[in-house]
């Protein structure tokens, strides 16, 4: 857990420092490179907290905690947020999520160590 959450502060930290490097790169549209600047950052946001449980090494929990993340935070939040934010909206979704599912796994990450500690 350690190392993905280090590994993805180094990521959070590269995109934060060089995001119109790598927008940069596939497109030179001025535009374009505005918009997708903005919006890599906004994605993420949450890189430093993604990691802390997916290494939990069950293969059951891991499945419910990515499902959770993906069909039952980011789906509706994509389905909602643009109604009131617009594009910023579907942006600040990503990370939105991430906060959320990190949230849940913290609670049940805590429920199965307190189970299996007994």
């Amino acid at each position: 857990m350690l190392l993905c959450t280090v590994y993805l502060i180094c990521g959070w930290l590269l995109v934060q420092l060089f995001s119109e490097s790598f927008i940069g790169a596939f497109t030179s549209d001025d535009q374009l490179l505005a918009i997708g600047t903005d919006a890599i950052k906004k994605l993420a946001i949450a890189f430093p907290v993604v990691g802390i449980f997916q290494a939990i090494g069950k293969g059951k929990y891991a499945l419910f905690l990515t499902t959770n993340r993906t069909v039952i935070l980011i789906i509706p939040l994509l389905l909602y947020l643009p109604t009131q934010l617009g594009t910023y909206g579907v942006w600040y979704a990503f990370p939105i999520a991430d906060v959320l599912a990190t949230l849940v796994n913290v609670i049940f990450f805590w429920k199965v160590h307190h189970y299996f500690r007994n």
